[in-house]
């Protein structure tokens, strides 16, 4: 996968895992995390040993098992600048791995469809 870009629109378990793998293949993997709500959840998911003292910044161990090898911005993607933002990346990306409820990609104006208008090459997993 040496050269390809995945973009992760994806929290917690699922898709961060497999855009892990993918990364451990050789592709560049960027996370996309909302800004607004502080970064995906498991940011604070801390182990009974995970003392706030005992964590580097701000990311815990099960963030660590899900996320290694990427590269991550942080955007709020209902403001403008955060929408073109992703948009851009979208336009250079291979692949999105997408993690959303049902309706909330299409609110958000990140859905398969309106992605896949801007790069129509662009693989979407959902």
């Amino acid at each position: 996968m040496e050269g390809m870009v995945v973009l992760e629109l994806a929290n917690v378990l699922a898709g961060p895992s497999v855009c892990q793998f993918l990364a451990e293949l050789g592709a560049t993997v960027i996370k996309v995390e909302n800004i607004s709500t502080g970064g995906d959840v498991t940011r604070t998911w801390k182990l009974p040993s995970e003392t706030p003292d005992s964590m580097e910044g701000d990311v815990t161990a099960y963030f660590s098992c899900c996320n290694l090898g990427k590269q991550s911005i942080a955007v709020d993607i209902r403001k403008p600048g955060g929408l073109d933002c992703v948009q851009q990346l979208v336009a250079k990306a291979d692949v999105v791995v997408a993690s959303y409820k049902p309706g909330d990609a299409e609110k958000l104006r990140i859905d398969q469809s309106t992605l896949r208008a801007l790069n129509p090459k662009l693989i979407y997993a959902q």
